[in-house]
């Protein structure tokens, strides 16, 4: 089945009515997606049938796009050729499936490193730090249930264009998915590989927003790589990821608007049913009494502290782990990247100079 990138669909996923032209079905895709990169998916799809509305306003918007993927998937390979457990949640993979010509927005990219041994973590974000050039840096501590401590480093820069784009987003953690209130824990790893991972990952949006018309099509496009022999691995690492629930939701919608997939989603829904039935019961559960221990043999991990801090010395360190230090009663994260305060109610101006004052002169 060859996928239809077309307008019409886009009327479909977009509910929009038969007398919506391009113009008006790009404004109401910005509206869907509060204003984010979804316009040079739109672009390209109504350009691919319509070359005439590639003017050079559009030719920009697609450029810029380009741009930003190329500056994601440059960063990705510096990191991965340092991680060696690294991977990438949805991103360049998911854009390489897309034909030429259509433009797969992309907002931010997110690394995870699930190796119990951190200094891997740590090394993927010294090789971001350097390929990324990021003029923010935030780390998130998460104190969990298992017992582990569980690391989240997030680098910002301004994009190319500020004016019109939003700023460039990496974030690099030791973990998959985050938790979802007290139903759905910190899952640390995807056990899968390849369009199964992909298309748990586009399942675990569902938690955070409705389907978007990125989301449709990057789950029509992995649906069509899964054998038939891959959606048992596929319902297994739903179930052990939590989100058959959306995953179920995702495979529905995809059907609305694809209505050529109803017949083999159809089987891959009846496999999936049980799962769905037996995660909702799960999260029932879960807000009537505290979150059990396990499910079957996936340990589940809750936070039971977050913490969050900015960086104040970008000095790369000996240290291999995490030293929490308190300077002139503030907490400072000493980690193998460098320092970060963790605010607290009485952290203002002054006592962030004192502190990085304290830094700078330890050795």
């Amino acid at each position: 089945m060859t996928v239809e990138f077309s307008e019409e669909k886009l009327r479909q996923i977009l509910s929009a009515p038969r007398g919506f032209g391009p113009a008006q079905l790009l404004s109401k895709a910005r509206l869907n997606s509060s204003g984010s990169r979804i316009a040079a998916l739109v672009i390209s799809i109504l350009a691919h049938e319509n070359p005439h509305l590639l003017t050079r306003g559009a030719k920009d918007e697609l450029d810029r796009a380009r741009d930003r993927a190329e500056i994601y998937s440059a960063v990705w390979q510096a990191v991965a050729a340092r991680s060696p457990s690294a991977f990438v949640i949805k991103g360049p993979e998911l854009s390489s499936l897309y034909p030429r010509g259509i433009v797969r927005p992309v907002g931010d990219l997110d690394v995870v490193c699930p190796s119990q041994d951190r200094s891997d973590f740590w090394s993927a974000v010294i090789a971001a730090r350097r390929a990324f050039d990021p003029k923010r840096v935030r780390l998130e501590i998460f104190e969990c249930s298992d017992e582990q401590t569980h690391y989240v480093v997030s680098l910002h820069r301004p994009s190319p264009d500020p004016l019109l784009d939003p700023e460039l987003r990496l974030e690099i953690s030791t973990f998959a998915f985050i938790n979802h209130s007290k139903q759905v824990p910190i899952r640390r790893d995807i056990p899968q590989t390849g369009p199964v991972r992909q298309l748990i990952s586009i399942a675990n949006e569902g938690f955070t927003r409705t389907w978007s018309t990125c989301d449709i099509f990057d789950a029509l496009l992995v649906l069509k790589l899964l054998t038939e022999a891959e959606w048992e691995s596929a319902v297994d690492a739903a179930m052990n990821s939590l989100v058959a629930p959306e995953l179920a939701s995702l495979i529905q919608r995809v059907v609305e608007v694809f209505p050529e997939m109803c017949e083999s989603s159809a089987r891959f829904l009846s496999m999936l049913s049980a799962a769905d039935e037996a995660e909702r019961q799960r999260r029932a559960d879960a807000d009537r009494s505290p979150p059990v221990a396990d499910l079957g043999a996936q340990p589940l991990t809750y936070p039971s502290s977050q913490y969050s801090g900015f960086e104040i010395r970008r000095t790369a360190l000996s240290a291999r782990g995490v030293v929490v230090l308190e300077l002139d009663q503030e907490t400072v994260c000493e980690t193998p990247v460098g320092h970060f305060l963790i605010p607290g109610a009485g952290t203002n101006r002054d006592s962030i100079r004192r502190v990085r004052e304290l830094v700078d002169q330890r050795p």
